[in-house]
C-alpha cells in the first residue's frame, strides 16, 4: 500500500530551521518566505567558483536562478561539494575509497544517443578508476515521484547492452509492473545509461536529506529495492548526514565549513 504523502510540517521543519538561521545571520528573506532576498547569501562561500557558475549556467534547469530558495537541492548540493572542487580527493574518498580524484564539475551532461535533453548528474568525479555519478536529493525526494520512460529507451537493440538489469528495471517501470513511489528510479537508471556510453567505467551515488519518519523509512526501504535490482552496476546511497560525519575525519576544505553546514542544514 502506498503512504500518504509526506506530512507538510515534515518539510516545515526543515524550512523553518533555515529561516531561524537566516534570521540569526541578519538575513532578509523574500516577500514568500522561502528564499534568501540575495542569492549570495545561500553559499557557504558567498559565491560561486567560476567554473561552477558556467556549469550551472549551461545546465537544463535553471538552478542559477533558483540557488537563492531554501529549498533548492542544487544549493545544498554546491554549498557540501563546492569547497571541495579543486581539491576532491577527500570527497571522493568517501564515497568511493579507491578512486584517486582530479576533477569535480556540476550538471554533466552525459547523452545517452536519444533524442532530447541529456540527462544531467548533479556531480561528476573524475580521477583515477571509475567515474563517480552523484545525483543529489534534497526535499523533492518527500514529494511522490514521477517515473516514466518513451518509448525510444526501448527501441534501439543495444541501447542498454551493458545494464541489462537496469534495461529489465526500466521496462519494468514503463509497464507499471514495478512501482516507486518516492525514489526517481527512472532518472537514476537514464543517469545509469548515459555514464555507461560516455565513461570507461563508473559508479552512481545518489546522496539523499534524511528527515527521520515514516517518509524517509519507505524512501530507504525502495532505495534497497532498487539497489538490489541493479547490482549490474555499481550503485550505493548515502545520505547527506552520513556524508557529512565522514567527511569530519579529515580538515574542512574552508574554515567555518562544518559550523555552516550545521547550523543551516542541521548536519551536525
Amino acid at each position: 500500500m502506498a503512504l500518504d504523502p509526506v506530512e507538510p510540517n515534515e518539510i516545515a521543519q526543515v524550512l523553518d530551521h533555515q529561516r531561524r538561521w537566516a534570521s540569526r545571520q541578519g538575513m532578509e528573506l523574500t516577500f514568500d518566505g522561502d528564499g534568501l532576498s540575495e542569492a549570495s547569501a545561500a553559499l557557504f562561500t558567498g559565491r560561486l567558483h567560476p567554473k561552477t557558475r558556467i556549469e550551472l549556467g549551461e545546465g537544463a534547469g535553471n538552478e542559477l536562478n533558483r540557488l537563492h530558495r531554501l529549498r533548492s537541492s542544487t544549493c545544498l548540493a554546491v554549498n557540501v561539494f563546492e569547497p571541495w572542487r579543486d581539491d576532491p580527493a577527500v570527497v571522493a574518498s568517501v564515497l568511493n575509497g579507491h578512486l584517486e580524484a582530479k576533477s569535480l564539475e556540476f550538471e554533466a551532461k552525459q547523452p545517452t544517443g536519444l533524442a532530447g535533453t541529456a540527462p544531467h548528474l548533479d556531480v561528476l568525479i573524475r580521477g583515477v578508476g571509475p567515474t563517480l555519478g552523484v545525483e543529489c536529493k534534497f526535499l523533492e525526494l518527500y514529494s511522490p515521484a514521477t517515473n516514466a520512460f518513451r518509448p525510444s529507451y526501448f527501441e534501439t537493440a543495444d541501447l542498454w547492452a551493458q545494464l541489462p538489469k537496469c534495461r529489465e528495471l526500466a521496462w519494468r517501470i514503463a509497464n507499471g509492473d514495478e512501482t516507486f513511489e518516492w525514489l526517481a528510479a527512472a532518472q537514476l537508471l537514464k543517469h545509469a545509461l548515459g555514464l555507461s556510453r560516455n565513461q570507461e567505467s563508473f559508479r552512481l551515488l545518489l546522496v539523499w536529506y534524511q528527515i527521520d519518519g515514516p517518509t524517509a523509512e519507505a524512501i530507504l526501504g525502495e532505495i534497497e529495492r532498487f539497489t538490489a535490482e541493479v547490482d549490474d552496476i555499481g550503485f550505493e546511497a548515502i545520505t547527506y548526514q552520513d556524508l557529512v560525519s565522514s567527511l569530519k575525519g579529515s580538515p574542512e576544505p574552508a574554515p567555518g565549513y562544518f559550523a555552516y553546514l550545521a547550523d543551516r542544514y542541521g548536519l551536525d
